[in-house]
């Protein structure tokens, strides 16, 4: 007996979604689109104070008051790879990291960055920071 084959009305969980002529991504099923992801999650050494990353992207200032005690609100915050999970997010770099980073390399996208947050400095409002160049 050959295959029966399957169309929407079989399935009992299709919903009709009427007329999708005019809707530009159905409406050409044949060309391949690709898909990135806007809404990065937040990488912070608050939460994990010890990461493994890899940079896809160069730093960019973001305003996030909440995060900062600048007037403008603005914080920089690199594009990158948690390696360790194989995330994407932005990690909200201290002004040490983004120092450290942009003097290993003139083009440190691409480049895997380990990230160790240390202790409190006494008297101020900041931790000691370690980042070291991961290379083979």
């Amino acid at each position: 007996m050959p295959d029966k084959k399957l169309t929407a009305s079989d399935d009992p969980t299709a919903q009709d979604v009427g007329d999708t002529s005019k809707h530009p991504v159905i409406a050409k099923p044949n060309k391949v689109r690709k898909r990135r992801r806007l809404t990065l999650p937040l990488f912070s050494l608050k939460h994990k104070p010890h990461m493994t990353i890899e940079a896809t992207g160069p730093f960019v200032d973001a305003h996030m008051p909440a995060l900062t005690k600048s007037e403008d609100g603005m914080v920089a915050v690199l594009p990158c790879i948690d390696t360790e999970t194989g995330e994407e997010g932005m990690l909200l770099a201290y002004t040490m990291v983004q120092s450290a980073i942009e003097r290993s390399a003139p083009n440190y996208v691409g480049h895997f960055y380990e990230i160790e947050r240390g202790e409190k400095v006494p008297g101020k409002d900041y931790f000691q920071v370690d980042v070291f160049e991961l290379t083979e």
